[in-house]
């Protein structure tokens, strides 16, 4: 519980203090899985 309240605790100080680095961080980890994602997948198709 307290590791939890830590961790809030220091992304409410990010957020309100660096939320430009913040909202690059979270894009960077959307991009990057969806490339690894992409790249496990044999075969694309609609169905």
């Amino acid at each position: 519980m307290v590791s939890f309240v830590s961790v809030m605790r220091l992304a409410k100080y990010l957020l309100e203090n660096h939320p430009v680095l913040i909202w690059s961080f979270f894009f960077g980890l959307i991009v990057a899985s969806i490339f690894f994602v992409g790249k496990q997948i044999q075969k694309w198709n609609l169905a």
